[in-house]
C-alpha cells in the first residue's frame, strides 16, 4: 500500500515538474548571442502584413507580403473572412494567423527581446540546434507600440523566409543578424 502511494506521488510530481522543463523558454535578450539586434532600430525594406492569433491573449506576427499562403497581398476589411481563416465546426482553420493590417515600407522598430525556444530545435550530428524567437515593437507609424514575434524559427515559420539569418539550413549566424532583405538599419 505505502509503495504504490510512494508510486503515485512520484508519478504525480514527474507529471508536474517534467512539462514545465521541457517547454522552458531561455531568455538571451541581454546575452552576447542578441547584443547585435537587441534595442537597435530597424526599418522594413518591404510591405509586410501584421497578423494575429487569439489564443489566451493577443499574440502577433509580421511577415513579408505573401510569403507564405496564410499571408496575403495585402488586408482588406474582407480578408479575414476568407475561408482559409475561418473556423469549421471544430476544425481549425488552414491559416490560424489572421491578417489585421498592412504595414508599409520604411516603417521602424526596435528589436525588444530575443529567447531561445527549445521546441524548434533540432538534433543533428554536433547536437540540439537551436531555434531563436525575435520580439520586436513598432517605434513609427499607425501600429507603433505594437509588439509582434518575426519569422526567426523554421519550427513557427517553414515556408517562409527567416528574417535572421543563418549560416545553413539549421544553424544561425551568430551573434544574430537581421537579413538585410527585409530590414535595414535606421537613424533615429
Amino acid at each position: 500500500m505505502i509503495l504504490s502511494m510512494l508510486r503515485y506521488a512520484a508519478l504525480l510530481f514527474a507529471s508536474v515538474l517534467l512539462p514545465g522543463c521541457a517547454w522552458y523558454v531561455y531568455d538571451a535578450t541581454n546575452r552576447p548571442v542578441a547584443s547585435s539586434i537587441v534595442g537597435r532600430c530597424f526599418a522594413l525594406r518591404e510591405n509586410a502584413i501584421l497578423s494575429g492569433y487569439a489564443g489566451y491573449s493577443l499574440v502577433h506576427m509580421l511577415n513579408l507580403v505573401g510569403a507564405n499562403e496564410c499571408t496575403p497581398q495585402e488586408v482588406a476589411p474582407t480578408t479575414k473572412d476568407e475561408e482559409r481563416y475561418k473556423f469549421s465546426g471544430m476544425r481549425y482553420p488552414k491559416c490560424i494567423w489572421v491578417p489585421v493590417a498592412n504595414v508599409a515600407k520604411d516603417t521602424m522598430f526596435r528589436v525588444t527581446a530575443v529567447t531561445e525556444d527549445p521546441r524548434g530545435g533540432q538534433w543533428t550530428k554536433g547536437g540540439i540546434v537551436r531555434c531563436w524567437k525575435v520580439d520586436i515593437t513598432f517605434i513609427s507609424g499607425p501600429h507603433a507600440g505594437i509588439r509582434t514575434g518575426i519569422p526567426a524559427c523554421r519550427f513557427d515559420f517553414p515556408e517562409s523566409e527567416l528574417w535572421v539569418r543563418m549560416k545553413s539550413g539549421h544553424e544561425y549566424v551568430e551573434p544574430l543578424e537581421l537579413s538585410d532583405g527585409v530590414a535595414r538599419p535606421c537613424a533615429e
